[in-house]
């Protein structure tokens, strides 16, 4: 919250109704662990959030044969990485691929 200077003294009482949060995606697929491969080819994967000029963007260069443990820090030292984390969550019959963001909506 941010007061104007020209902002009248007084008493206010202030009710947060909603926050903007982040958010998060988990894959689909259920891997055997952090070693197995997710590419078979090379390419590429781009994270995108906001539209017009609030646009940010990044993306990360995936090259074949490359394990779920390599995507994850791929992703998270990635240069222009906005605040997506990539994770691997162990589901106790196989390992998965979890994105979150800490860009919120308005």
């Amino acid at each position: 919250m941010t007061i104007g200077s020209d902002a009248v003294n007084g008493s206010y009482d202030i009710e947060v109704l909603a926050l903007a949060q982040g958010s998060r995606s988990t894959g689909q697929t259920e891997y055997s662990g952090s070693d197995a491969v997710v590419a078979t080819q090379a390419g590429q994967l781009t994270f995108a959030a906001g539209s017009g000029a609030d646009e940010e963007s990044f993306t990360v260069d995936v090259t074949a044969g490359m394990t779920l443990s390599q995507l994850r820090e791929a992703v998270n030292s990635a240069g222009g990485n906005f605040g997506v984390n990539a994770n691997l969550i162990n589901t106790g019959t196989g390992t998965r691929l979890v994105f979150d963001s800490s860009k919120s909506g308005a």
